[in-house]
């Protein structure tokens, strides 16, 4: 409770980690622990499908305000952080995945182990979301995968919050697991099928 009486980005953080929890277990995986002991700290969650080994899961949720600091002047960026998240939508080239990957490089896989599976979830408030980016990502994907440093890191979970007035939230998400992790720290396939499947039906459902 004290987290979401905080600043904002507090704020944010905590839904960020409640959503995915709550997207996973609608999928029918099991939450063993919220906050996780890591090397550096604590995760967010501990999370197993079945009888699969347990997911350790690390969760950010980059936001405009992290483009707008790499754009724009002090000034700038102070008036834009007042509107909050009333800012008006930007134009332009964006990357759906440059934030992201700046995001579980700086502050994801310092908490990741080299010995259990290891998810990295995203879920973001960006000018162009990763999660309806599926069929125009990949190439940027499996460059990062294909990084040394990011062999610990067994996938990455992409979810975006949906809402209309009257309906539940609806979570579309984008999933891509890491084809050149290390052994330890792979998903299990049960893990990997299920986030595809639910990745691969939201990609139906925008089409």
């Amino acid at each position: 409770m004290s987290r979401l009486t905080d600043d904002r980005r507090a704020l944010f953080a905590v839904l960020a980690e409640g959503r995915t929890g709550r997207f996973l277990v609608g999928l029918g995986f099991r939450i063993l622990a919220w906050e996780p002991p890591s090397p550096t700290g604590l995760g967010d969650l501990l999370v197993q499908w079945g009888n699969a080994t347990p997911v350790f899961v690390e969760v950010k949720a980059p936001d405009k305000e992290g483009e707008w600091a790499k754009e724009l002047s002090l000034d700038e960026l102070l008036a834009r952080k007042a509107l909050g998240r009333l800012a008006p939508p930007e134009s332009g080239a964006v990357s759906p995945v440059e934030m992201p990957f700046q995001v579980i490089r700086d502050k994801v896989l310092k908490k990741l182990t080299a010995d259990q599976p290891n998810l990295a979830v995203i879920v973001d408030d960006l000018r162009a979301s990763p999660a309806d980016a599926r069929g125009v990502i990949e190439g940027s994907v499996a460059r990062f995968f294909g990084s040394p440093d990011v062999k610990r890191l067994g996938g990455v979970l992409f979810l975006k919050p949906e809402t209309v007035w009257g309906r539940p939230v609806y979570y579309l998400s984008n999933f891509y697991h890491n084809p050149n992790a290390l052994t330890a720290c792979c998903l299990p396939e049960q893990v990997i099928d299920t986030l595809t499947a639910s990745a691969e039906r939201d990609a139906a459902m925008i089409a």
